[in-house]
């Protein structure tokens, strides 16, 4: 085991030069409350115990100094309060009586395989990186960076009224969002997105925290859900056992985080919205926001989760305009909710400052996005020969019926003034309201997307029939 530096505070582990700590004011005779462990215990034989950065349902969080590397890290054990505690030694786990003890050996497996399935993303900006997993004193470890800054809520709360701009607080989660993006795209959620798990970093970037390890591996293993929620954070679904849970999910937290930024309160509690929805639009509370992105708030926020946008793409889509950004391509493969390992451990440091630049290179190569002429001349040739065709068929069919069937005559021509109609107002909404084009175009199975594929099937069918019938008088 190797000797502590004595040089350094054994709190934050900075150069000791008097004491108390100019730092962090720790003075001998100060240590770590129950049950995190003690000051300067080692652990894996070179990770040095410091103060407590955050203290949750299912784990501790603490700085701690390599003494190998001698740097500063952040060790994350697994304690679940309510099927363990700490043993009378002081290191050990005291593992509770009953089904604790099923609960606590499942909810550790998970720990131990979302650290391995989130070391795969130890090169994106927005996650914290995994560094290191190890088991001792019956339970398991995730050794991950440690950033210095404040969280989100912190930092919001030094903010006037404790709120900002809308323009502010959607650069600011932008990096939240490419980095849900990249978690979903490896088939695992967070579940827990809220302001304190949103880390600002003194150097100017933004970490996604706290993937929440075994929190709903042990709530999946006859547990209750109860003390894994954040109110007014959490969706409907993760309230209920059975509830379908996806990216969804994870919008529906990040939307209730863009809601708490601007607005400076969080939002009712989604099961308290079931059947009085009293969620107040910013717009009402006085926040300077534009309608179009105010609907697109409320509807990441929908309290049905097959009303809200079904993926982070899709929601960034949406966003992507006030950004200055290419738009991500929303994901149109169907997922299986089953292959979703449901939130778990990444990092946690409890404490940031700072900004971090948008990853417009990764939009940028993952969406090769088309030239708006390109796209002018393919909406203009598409809808030329459509309409062309409707032309042709009002001059080839309807003289021909005229005289023999007044009534088919009149059929053929309602539904070719059906169809331009159709064709007419889906041309227009798609350059005049994007919001609305992206409402019917939505790839969402809901009655939105229903009414999409009907309209489709039906204009599809007609104008084809028109076409068949075109050449039938032709020939």
């Amino acid at each position: 085991m190797n000797a502590p530096d004595t040089d350094r505070c054994p709190n934050c582990f900075s150069v000791r030069a008097a004491t108390p700590c100019p730092q962090c004011g720790w003075q001998p005779g100060l240590d770590n409350p129950p049950p995190a462990l003690a000051l300067g215990t080692v652990l894996d034989g070179r990770y040095r115990i410091g103060r407590v950065l955050g203290h949750g349902g299912f784990g501790i969080t603490y700085l701690a100094w390599d003494e190998n590397l001698h740097l500063r890290l952040a060790i994350k054990e697994y304690l679940p309060r309510d099927t363990a505690t700490r043993a009378p030694d002081g290191v050990s786990m005291a593992i509770y009586s009953g089904q604790a003890g099923e609960q606590f050996a499942y909810g550790l497996e998970r720990f131990i395989d979302e650290a391995r399935a989130l070391a795969r993303f130890d090169q994106h900006p927005g996650i914290v990186t995994v560094k290191n997993f190890f088991r001792t004193h019956g339970t398991g470890y995730c050794v991950m960076d440690y950033v210095e800054g404040i969280t989100l809520r912190h930092y919001l709360d030094q903010q006037p009224g404790g709120k900002i701009s809308v323009e502010a607080a959607l650069k600011l989660l932008t990096p939240v969002a490419d980095a849900l993006r990249a978690v979903h795209k490896e088939g695992l959620l967070h579940r827990d997105i809220a302001p304190d798990n949103i880390y600002l970093s003194q150097d100017g970037r933004i970490k996604l925290l706290d993937f929440g390890a075994a929190r709903y591996a042990a709530g999946e293993h006859s547990k209750s859900l109860s003390m894994v929620l954040k109110p007014g954070y959490s969706p409907e679904e993760q309230y209920r056992t059975k509830g379908r849970q996806g990216p969804w999910t994870d919008v529906y937290g990040l939307g209730a985080t863009v809601y708490r930024a601007i607005t400076g309160t969080v939002p009712p509690e989604s099961l308290d919205r079931l059947d009085h929805d009293d969620l107040v639009p910013p717009s009402k509370l006085g926040i300077a926001i534009q309608p179009e992105q105010e609907a697109a708030l409320l509807k990441a926020l929908a309290v049905k989760a097959h009303q809200r946008y079904q993926s982070i793409p899709e929601l960034q889509s949406v966003f992507a305009p006030w950004l200055g950004i290419n738009q991500p391509a929303p994901t149109t493969r169907s997922i299986s909710t089953n292959n979703y390992s449901h939130k778990r451990t990444v990092a946690s440091n409890q404490s940031p400052e700072g900004n971090q630049a948008l990853d417009s290179e990764t939009l940028a190569s993952e969406n090769a996005p088309t030239s708006t002429s390109i796209m002018i001349f393919k909406y203009f040739l598409n809808y030329f020969l459509w309409f062309l065709s409707l032309i042709l068929t009002a001059e080839l069919i309807a003289p021909a019926l005229k005289d023999v069937a007044p009534w088919p005559h009149k059929l053929v021509s309602l539904i070719t003034l059906f169809v331009i109609v159709v064709g007419i107002f889906y041309f227009l909404i798609r350059f005049i309201s994007p919001k609305l084009f992206n409402f019917l175009t939505s790839d969402n199975y809901t009655s939105q997307s229903k009414f999409k594929l009907w309209l489709v099937n039906l204009v599809g069918a007609i104008t084809a029939g028109n076409l068949f019938l075109i050449l039938v008088f032709f020939f």
